[in-house]
């Protein structure tokens, strides 16, 4: 098996397999295999939309993408320029960032047509699974490792470009963050954990346990703790603060691996996750997120009002606070994109 997703209903468990070549549909109450859809080729991965009553694959060996319907589990094939290797969905669900092994392009490429949107150069195959997504100053971002190479890199999102390389001192597997941590935590082979401050992309180490390898990082679902696997016989799994990167607790552990939080691990939330972020740089001097500030929190928001009013006055505030029967605006204009909007909303409905 390859992995596992979720149909955007939750009614559907899909596994990708390898050995035979293809899907099987599990029902989620009682785990019992529905159905079998064969597939002519090596899945590289399986990721359900949650926009979409869709799931998406990609196979190492052809050039294609698959598009399956999780109502009537038919697929239908799009030609790509390359077999893609590895993949995630982009903040919109428009389109798919792959990389391939043996290739030195990381593509953006929408999966409804297989047009390519944006082409970089990246020495070294991305392990896009264990990208990193954060949001800084009206964009959003992610890093991601590269396999055998010393270094991550940096990409902003849509607009599309390359930002910068950083040098971690090593090869290694994961950057890993989250909303409530200011770094990026990076593996690199070695007793350190490289620590990126996400704002300015400056770069510190730590020695966790001198001469033992650290090796994968995750955090509590509230992001407020760092669980970090140290890679020996007589290993550890460590428990920091995702602040300062202190030391709070140690388990003994015999060569820990990858530990996963569903809550940081499924994509549903990963927009919301986002939006807390949005929110911190540009609604909190006015908002709560549960109680009454200067103006309503998001909760009240998002329960008395339709997401069209909530959009239209993000866009326009003094025309639709008129709308809404406020006597006078008490909200500023604040330039906000699609995908700024697009998180905030996810953040409030996760406040419902």
């Amino acid at each position: 098996m390859r992995n596992i997703t979720l149909s955007r209903d939750d009614k559907y468990l899909l596994a990708a397999c390898w050995l035979p070549k293809g899907i099987l549909v599990v029902e989620t109450k009682e785990l019992k295999p529905l159905h079998w859809i064969p597939v002519k080729g090596k899945i590289s991965a399986l990721y359900a939309l949650r926009s979409q009553d869709k799931a998406l694959f990609t196979l190492r060996d052809q050039p294609k993408i698959g598009i399956l319907d999780t109502k009537n589990f038919t697929i239908k094939y799009v030609s790509l320029p390359e077999p893609v290797e590895d993949f995630f969905i982009t903040l919109d669900e428009k389109a798919i960032v792959g990389s391939l092994r043996k290739g030195k392009v990381l593509h953006v490429i929408q999966w409804q047509t297989g047009k390519v949107l944006f082409e970089g150069e990246t020495p070294g195959m991305p392990h896009l699974f264990s990208a990193a997504f954060w949001y800084n100053k009206g964009h959003f971002y992610f890093a991601t490792p590269h396999l055998g190479r010393p270094w991550i890199t940096v990409w902003q999102m849509n607009p599309w470009k390359f930002v910068t390389k950083i040098n971690t001192g090593g090869a290694g597997f994961f950057v890993r963050t989250h909303a409530n941590t200011p770094y990026l935590w990076v593996d690199n082979g070695s007793d350190q954990i490289v620590l990126i401050e996400k704002r300015t992309l400056k770069l510190k180490k730590k020695v966790l346990i001198p001469g033992k390898k650290v090796l994968h990082t995750e955090f509590s679902g509230d992001g407020k703790i760092a669980y970090i696997s140290i890679f020996d016989k007589k290993g550890a799994l460590l428990l920091l603060d995702s602040s300062t990167a202190e030391i709070l607790a140690s388990l003994p552990a015999s060569l820990p691996v990858g530990k996963y939080n569903f809550r940081n691990k499924e994509r549903r939330y990963l927009l919301s996750s986002l939006g807390r972020e949005v929110f911190m740089g540009k609604c909190w001097g006015c908002h709560h997120q549960t109680q009454k500030a200067f103006g309503p929190s998001f909760r009240w928001i998002i329960r008395h009002r339709k997401k069209s009013q909530i959009v239209a006055q993000m866009i326009d505030p003094a025309k639709v606070s008129k709308h809404l029967g406020y006597k006078r605006n008490g909200m500023p204009q604040i330039p906000l994109n699609r995908d700024e909007i697009r998180a905030l909303l996810a953040f409030m409905e996760e406040l419902k």
